[in-house]
């Protein structure tokens, strides 16, 4: 006993892929077969038949056709990539059972390019192709920019130009990729000339395609050029150039300052020895019984008036004179031999040069709370030199009265 099934149409056609994509060349005539899509319906006869179609409501309908039985695409006009270059379709495999059972799929389809536009100046034109210049413009001076475009593409599209005719005296280069004109030979001993070129621009196609224009350059005299020298570009000499010069500037900068500091650092040694020979000197002169009256003792007094403490040193006291240097100054002091508590400064040969200091009453020092700094008469005594040195006043060579009080160091 055998019993059969009876199939039902329950299958859609389903395409082997969801998307396809094919290439054909430009300017192919109608018919030209782009490509091959396929479906299968999964029903058993007749339920498995089923047609192939493109959407109509896409607008690249109209440019192609498809085999309802085979699906083969084909074109069904002449294509031109410079006008649409990609195409964009949606197939749809329909069901002779049931219009309503189908399926879709898109295609896509890139023009190949065919070399079959020829180049076109855009510069010069008919109406502009006249150039004035200068007889002085320096050699490699851009004079003009021709420029042609080619609607092809890669190598196609791709222009070499080149001078065809008008340049037999060589004064005038182009660049064979840029188009750019420039002086190739000096043009100073021209008073007037009229240059005529014939330029040419060529494509990388097969067959090779050309287009060609006409160029005047006119050479005169008469016109004047700002620039009779060639630029000079920034290149790897002017850069060190640069680099040594700064660093130079910086060597010197750092020799200037090493001076000032050395002369500096010699003036405190001239000053120190200045001061130590005095010591020497006062500790020669001075009398062994002076030995403990203050000398060599650093005294600061304070001026009551500008309050700026000055350093004054004892360096000898006997014989009735006590010898203050202050700074690198030095100056004598005598002791009075009725109030012992008083000094007054005496002018020595060095103040004698600069002229006598302005001396009186007020220039007469007395020592203040002197047992509170724990001062014997000399030390106070010398004290009190050190303070009448420290309130000098080396503009007006006097010696101030408002020093009140000094302290013992």
């Amino acid at each position: 006993m055998y019993s059969q099934i009876e199939d039902e149409n329950d299958e859609f056609p389903t395409f082997s892929q969801e998307s396809y994509s094919f290439n054909v060349a430009e300017n192919k005539p109608q018919g030209t077969r782009v490509g091959l899509v396929n479906a299968v319906d999964l029903d058993s006869p007749p339920y498995n038949q089923f047609e192939y179609s493109l959407v109509p409501s896409h607008g690249s309908v109209n440019f192609f056709n498809i085999h309802p039985q085979t699906g083969e695409i084909t074109t069904s006009i002449v294509l031109d990539r410079e006008e649409t270059a990609v195409y964009n379709l949606i197939v749809s495999a329909n069901d002779l059972m049931d219009a309503e059972m189908s399926s879709t799929a898109t295609v896509i389809i890139t023009l190949l390019d065919s070399n079959d536009n020829a180049p076109t100046f855009e510069y010069p034109s008919s109406d502009n192709n006249t150039i004035q210049m200068s007889n002085l413009a320096h050699l490699g001076y851009e004079v003009t920019h021709v420029r042609a475009i080619d609607r092809d593409i890669s190598r196609n599209g791709n222009l070499t130009y080149e001078f065809y005719k008008g340049n037999e005296g060589g004064y005038f280069n182009i660049d064979s990729l840029t188009g750019s004109i420039s002086v190739a030979e000096s043009l100073k001993h021209i008073d007037y000339h009229l240059y005529q070129f014939v330029i040419v621009a060529r494509d990388q196609g097969v067959p090779q395609m050309s287009a060609m224009t006409n160029l005047n350059i006119v050479v005169n005299k008469s016109i004047p050029f700002p620039y009779t020298q060639k630029p000079h570009l920034i290149g790897p000499n002017t850069t060190i150039v640069v680099s040594l010069t700064c660093i130079s500037i910086v060597i010197v900068l750092v020799l200037i300052v090493a001076i000032v500091l050395i002369r500096r650092q010699d003036k405190n040694k001239k000053s120190q020895k200045y001061l130590e020979a005095l010591k020497v000197l006062s500790a020669k002169d001075a009398p062994r019984d002076a030995e403990n009256m203050g000398s060599g003792n650093n005294l600061t007094a304070v001026n009551a008036k500008t309050i700026q403490p000055r350093e004054a040193t004892v360096m000898s006291v006997g014989n009735g004179k006590i010898l203050v240097a202050e700074t690198t100054e030095l100056q004598t002091f005598s002791v009075g031999s009725k109030s012992p508590s008083v000094v007054t400064p005496v002018v020595t040969p060095r103040d004698e040069a600069s002229g006598p200091h302005t001396t009186g009453a007020d220039s007469q020092v007395h020592v203040e709370n002197s047992q509170n700094h724990n001062m014997d008469a000399h030390q106070a005594l010398a004290a009190q030199a050190a303070a009448v040195a420290a309130s000098r006043d080396h503009n007006s060579h006097q010696y101030l009265p408002e020093v009140s009080l000094c302290f013992y160091q």
